[in-house]
């Protein structure tokens, strides 16, 4: 997927996407992808409530957890890489509206 359909999905018009440099549009996909983990910890959460509820201890002795349910429990053990600071400086320098050339 590239970036500007990743743009529109988050709910941005087009002049908005192409108004930002690439750090503000990174900061601003950190941010909605912050906003669903939050929602999704609130439903993975009712998820193992329910499921719990419903559980067999017979079949199932361990309890479910939240995590069992979240699609990014997952995501959690890996290790994210850091970008330097020379490699952020040449990002901010991009600029790849078309229409700015």
């Amino acid at each position: 997927m590239d970036l500007y359909s990743l743009g529109l999905g988050f709910g941005l018009r087009p002049r908005e996407f192409w108004d930002m440099t690439f750090m503000e549009f990174a900061a601003f996909a950190r941010g909605e992808t912050d906003r669903d983990r939050r929602k999704w910890e609130h439903t993975s959460s009712v998820m193992a409530l329910f499921a719990n509820a419903n559980r067999d201890p017979k079949r199932r002795p361990q309890p479910f957890t939240p995590e069992d349910f979240s699609p990014y429990s997952e995501n959690e053990t890996q290790v994210g890489h850091e970008l330097t600071q020379e490699q952020q400086d040449q990002i901010a320098q991009w600029r790849v509206n078309p229409s700015s050339m």
